[in-house]
């Protein structure tokens, strides 16, 4: 018996997120203090890991655990997502149809959840992140700002196509949006995203290309929940 089915939170998002999780899942391999019991018999579970020449994708098997057992709710558990070999692997996706063959990825840019590109560089003299944010065809458009406090939107424009995929307000002492991933994860060679979004109750969200509706370049399709448990 998969024993996360006997908790009363598994595949529950939250507020808002009722159209994610449905045909893709997106896991970080890590104890928790938000419950991101998300599973599905007979779907595909795909692990990305850090190598020496790049990123490999290998199919795995994903588990979870309590770490420290405490009151059941929302917020207070210490969960572990923990898959078949947890070595150099960045994150996991979970798919109800299977990829196609392709063990070898090139993204523009892999990041983990301690050291992805801050938005808060785009305009800063970090050449690099300026650069990598380009190439993913990435923008943060300033709505208005004060000294500590920017309402900025994340915008994808790429061949005439712009839609915007995220808004933020930033204080200039927290990382509140972060790449995490850009390049092709599901095998169209075309772009898919990674972002997250807050930090002391914040949610990643996975863009994929493949599950785009007419006019868009990508759509959200999954989401996993983390934060600070104090």
């Amino acid at each position: 018996m998969f024993s996360a089915f006997l908790d009363n939170t598994v595949n529950t998002v939250r507020a808002g997120d009722e159209k994610l999780n449905k045909n893709y899942i997106l896991l970080f391999p890590q104890a928790s203090c938000v419950r991101n019991y998300f599973y599905y018999s007979g779907w595909h579970w795909y692990g990305f890991y850090k190598t020496e020449t790049g990123i490999v994708r290998k199919k795995i098997e994903i588990s979870f655990y309590n770490l420290v057992p405490k009151e059941i709710n929302f917020e207070s558990t210490n969960v572990v997502v923990s898959s078949s070999n947890n070595k150099s692997l960045l994150f996991i996706l979970g798919s109800r149809n299977e990829f196609p063959i392709q063990n070898s990825i090139e993204p523009i840019y892999s990041g983990d959840r301690s050291n992805g590109i801050s938005f808060h560089d785009f305009y800063s003299s970090n050449v690099s992140n300026d650069s990598i944010l380009k190439q993913c065809n990435l923008q943060m458009n300033i709505i208005n700002s004060d000294p500590n406090l920017y309402a900025a939107k994340i915008t994808l424009k790429d061949h005439g196509t712009k839609q915007e995929i995220g808004s933020a307000e930033m204080r200039l002492d927290v990382l509140v949006s972060t790449l995490l991933w850009c390049g092709d994860l599901d095998g169209d060679n075309k772009m898919d995203y990674i972002l997250r979004y807050g930090e002391k109750s914040s949610k990643t969200i996975l863009y994929l290309s493949k599950a785009a509706d007419k006019g868009q370049l990508v759509k959200p399709v999954a989401v996993f929940y983390s934060g600070y448990c104090c």
